[in-house]
């Protein structure tokens, strides 16, 4: 077995134990992981005969790749690092002033980016791969609506109105700081005909989709944030807005108004980010 296969095996063991011991939230787990696989290729551990041989500074240079496509992960990719030397100690991981110095000149050496890394089109296609017909519709509307996880998860069947065979409306009942909403979706045939299906199957009184937490972890499994949907939603209103005529101001306006944003730096951040980042 090689050195690769073998860190992979004692990962797995790892990550097994402290789901067992309910140390760490599934999702949470599931970054750590990815973090720590990734690390794996990215330093070129299957050429190598010992983790010994990796030097701290390679390290420090995929945190730093890293955080150039999230800076919001600096955690994440931290605690992944230690549990990796926690695996096998002769990895050299970066020491604390390390990270202190980078939170110090965090501003001067960070884009002005959010979320996981990959771009709308990446998390589309890894939606659109998902079978449980359930989860899939939930992170689709997630995409159509901008509903934030807590929301999407309280939903229940009378919160619905199906508009016509291309668009539905949701009332939030607790938003963000307990304030009620309604919200149009962008227009989607396919998942107005899912959404039907799984209203009828759904119980009244019940919730439609699963919980918070089961929403995050499956979507940390497939590498994404439920929040980066918001961010994909966010993009293709603006871009719905200025294609029906409406100027920047307008387009931009009206994107943060179906948000629910108090500020419109919020939303200008939000169609920003990201590798699917656009300029406004």
């Amino acid at each position: 077995m090689s050195l690769y296969e073998k860190t992979r095996l004692g990962i797995e063991q790892a990550i097994t134990r402290k789901k067992e011991s309910g140390e760490y939230r599934p999702v949470t787990l599931s970054i750590y992981k990815y973090h720590m696989i990734t690390a794996l290729k990215y330093l070129g551990v299957h050429r190598m005969k010992n983790l010994s041989e990796v030097k701290v500074g390679d390290v420090e240079d995929y945190v730093k790749h890293v955080l150039k496509e999230s800076p919001t992960s600096v955690s994440q990719v931290k605690n992944a690092m230690r549990m990796l030397n926690e695996i096998n100690s002769e990895l050299k991981i970066p020491s604390e002033s390390f990270y202190i110095d980078f939170f110090k000149n965090k501003k001067n050496t960070l884009p002005k980016e959010l979320g996981s890394g990959l771009t709308d089109k990446e998390i589309v296609k890894k939606i659109n791969g998902m079978r449980k017909s359930k989860l899939k519709t939930a992170f689709k509307v997630m995409c159509s609506t901008g509903l934030r996880v807590e929301e999407i998860a309280k939903l229940e069947t009378c919160d619905f109105e199906i508009l016509d065979d291309r668009r539905f409306k949701v009332l939030v009942r607790e938003g963000k700081g307990g304030k009620s909403g309604e919200v149009v979706s962008t227009s989607n045939a396919k998942l107005v005909g899912d959404l039907k299906l799984l209203l009828e199957e759904s119980k009244t009184g019940n919730r439609v989709f699963y919980s918070k937490s089961k929403l995050q972890d499956e979507a940390g499994k497939r590498g994404f944030h439920c929040h980066d949907l918001r961010r994909i939603y966010s993009r293709n209103k603006y871009n719905s807005n200025r294609y029906d005529g409406l100027n920047k101001k307008k387009a931009l306006t009206d994107t943060k108004n179906n948000l629910r944003q108090k500020k419109i730096s919020t939303t200008k951040h939000y169609l920003r980010s990201g590798k699917s980042g656009i300029e406004i």
